[in-house]
């Protein structure tokens, strides 16, 4: 693999006939904001650097295609042939295939059938994870024999929510009350995990790398919020099977 700053699930690697990363805002061509390897086609970002900096993430994969969707916080998972969809998850039976999501702070997870003959992409912010996305991934991919992988995301300490999402979640023991009224800390990534759980996986690894703590490693929607920045970047998140 080229040499790009990358996060890998020791538990995901024991798949056979896989590859995988959980990609960090390093390593790629952006400037300012979006500073470097910035993918969201949805930001305000030069268009030939997020272009440059997707190639340098499918070359560091040795990946045949990149697929990606359009993501919108919903439940819905699709083939690698519907990329560009609207939809917030991938699947792919194809090898050289790599299937990829982007994050800001949501949850990323990458999941592969025990045997390696399927692989899939998820891009769980609190929304997608409430409606059912991972459930709807499980059931793309035809099996509970999955191994799963939780990528870096927004951790409890730095993720303050309202009424709204603790009432939408029902499941209080996600949720710690700070002293404001109506305000809790969300453990998100707990969340997933348990609905992943939920459908039956039991080879779950999280990776527990707080993107809004790490400026210099992740990029963040609710960091760039709290400095009244204009825009944010992406950062991906992709497995491909290899044979």
């Amino acid at each position: 693999m080229t040499a790009l700053p990358v996060f890998e699930s020791a538990l995901l690697g024991q798949v056979p006939g896989i590859r995988h990363g959980f990609f960090t805002r390093q390593g790629g061509v952006s400037m300012g904001l979006y500073e470097s390897l910035n993918v969201g086609r949805g930001s305000d970002d030069d268009p030939s650097s997020v272009t440059s900096n997707r190639g340098r993430i499918q070359a560091s994969l040795a990946a045949a295609s990149l697929k990606t969707v359009y993501q919108v916080h919903s439940a819905t998972v699709v083939p690698a042939c519907q990329a560009d969809a609207k939809a917030d998850g991938l699947v792919t039976k194809c090898a050289g295939e790599a299937v990829a999501i982007l994050t800001a702070d949501c949850v990323p997870v990458l999941m592969a059938t025990s045997d390696g003959s399927a692989v899939a992409g998820v891009h769980a912010g609190w929304k997608g994870a409430v409606s059912g996305i991972l459930d709807a991934a499980v059931k793309q991919l035809g099996t509970t024999d999955i191994v799963a992988a939780i990528g870096p995301a927004i951790a409890q300490q730095s993720y303050e929510v309202g009424e709204d999402v603790f009432n939408a979640a029902s499941a209080p023991s996600y949720f710690v009350p700070n002293g404001s009224p109506g305000k809790y800390q969300f453990d998100l990534t707990g969340f997933v995990s348990g609905a992943l759980e939920a459908t039956g996986i039991t080879a779950i690894d999280v990776l527990s790398e707080d993107t809004y703590s790490q400026p210099d490693l992740f990029f963040s929607y609710r960091r760039s919020c709290h400095r009244s920045e204009p825009d944010y970047g992406r950062q991906m998140s992709a497995i491909l099977r290899i044979a």
